[in-house]
């Protein structure tokens, strides 16, 4: 039960990484 909780974090925490403009990553 706690493996999909934490796996649930991970993606939402990369997910906000890979969309949320870090300095000059959303540069397209």
């Amino acid at each position: 039960m706690w493996c999909r909780y934490l796996v649930t974090i991970m993606l939402l925490v990369c997910f906000l990484l890979c969309t949320v403009p870090r300095g000059g990553a959303y540069k397209s």
